[in-house]
């Protein structure tokens, strides 16, 4: 779905929340698509990182104790174009601080 969207995007895909911590340790993240057990997102301070980070965060599925967070939520099952919507947006704030068009 993201390629379609964003053939240009690099995507790395971690199987953990430690995984996706030393990620952000080393790489730029612009968007995360968080689908971990929201009993296993509670016992991390992943989502916390990415905000520090200024990373997007969308979580897949409905969480309801993160509902009340001002987090992006895709309930599942999601379609291509909710997906899209997100990678838009992210692109839209991304040209706003000021990268070029196809980056």
């Amino acid at each position: 779905m993201i390629r379609d969207e964003m053939p240009e995007a690099r995507i790395v895909v971690t199987p953990s929340a430690a995984g996706a911590t030393e990620v952000l340790q080393t790489r730029k993240v612009d968007i995360s698509f968080v689908n971990l057990a929201p009993g296993e997102l509670a016992q991390t301070d992943l989502v916390k990182r990415m905000e520090a980070a200024g990373v997007t965060v969308v979580l897949l599925g409905a969480a309801p104790q993160f509902l009340a967070r001002s987090y992006r939520i895709l309930e599942t099952p999601f379609v291509q174009t909710a997906v899209a919507k997100e990678l838009r947006a992210v692109m839209r704030r991304m040209r706003r601080q000021g990268w070029p068009e196809g980056t």
